[in-house]
């Protein structure tokens, strides 16, 4: 079994921001209901569970917790009008999975200083609630929870992770689609990659290090421009 931990955190990031930069692209340019864009969409629903579990794997290496909340707190907000912006919400209503992301490294790290379990339940809830208009919502908060949580526990992990993501998002809304969207299945695309990292970050440089955090409001702002020429 240990054979077949081949993939490094490196590689696997690297799969999960080539989902998503499908999944976002299919947006535009795909029809949610065809078969094209119910497959691409179904792929790209990896990268946000990814995500999460990167966050929890992260706080637990971190040797400065207050650097790594500073730079969500900085790609959350350079994030903010390209993800407004790329999707067509209003710029008060919605923003995107990088404060989702800070609200539960937040969540975390609340809870690794406070052990009263009455206070780390209103927390999370309150993080919750703060994420509820961002991308992926409170869902990816429980499950950067979940995942630290468990950490010692793949097992555990994985039962919360599919729990959480069929009870709080794929069953609703396949529900609410009158059984259409078949794609939000396609969170459950995650559980092979976790189980095939290796446990090694993989080559260690300023790049890999930063490459997410620059490539997610990059991306989106030069989708917007191609779609502002398009539409034009």
């Amino acid at each position: 079994m240990r054979s077949l931990k081949c993939l490094s955190a490196n590689q696997i990031k690297a799969v999960a921001v080539t989902a998503m930069l499908a999944d976002h692209l299919a947006w535009w340019l795909l029809t949610t209901g065809s078969a094209g864009g119910q497959l691409v969409h179904f792929i790209g629903r990896l990268t946000a569970p990814l995500m999460c579990w990167f966050i929890a794997h992260g706080y637990t290496h971190t040797s400065d917790v207050r650097r790594y909340i500073q730079r969500l707190i900085i790609f959350a907000v350079i994030s903010h009008f390209p993800y407004v912006i790329y999707f067509g919400f209003r710029w008060y209503a919605n923003t995107s999975v990088i404060f989702t992301l800070l609200l539960g490294l937040i969540a975390i790290h609340f809870c690794s200083k406070y052990r009263n379990k009455t206070l780390q339940l209103l927390f999370i809830l309150f993080c919750c609630i703060l994420a509820y208009n961002s991308d992926w919502s409170y869902i990816a908060v429980l499950w950067i929870v979940f995942f630290y949580r468990f950490r010692s526990n793949l097992k555990a992990q994985l039962i919360a992770f599919i729990s959480i993501g069929l009870a709080f998002y794929a069953l609703p809304q396949f529900i609410l689609s009158e059984f259409s969207d078949v794609y939000v299945f396609g969170f459950l695309l995650a559980v092979p990659f976790i189980l095939l990292y290796n446990g090694r970050r993989g080559k260690k440089s300023a790049l890999t290090k930063w490459s997410f955090y620059i490539f997610y409001p990059l991306h989106l702002i030069i989708l917007s421009v191609l779609k502002y020429i398009v539409f034009e």
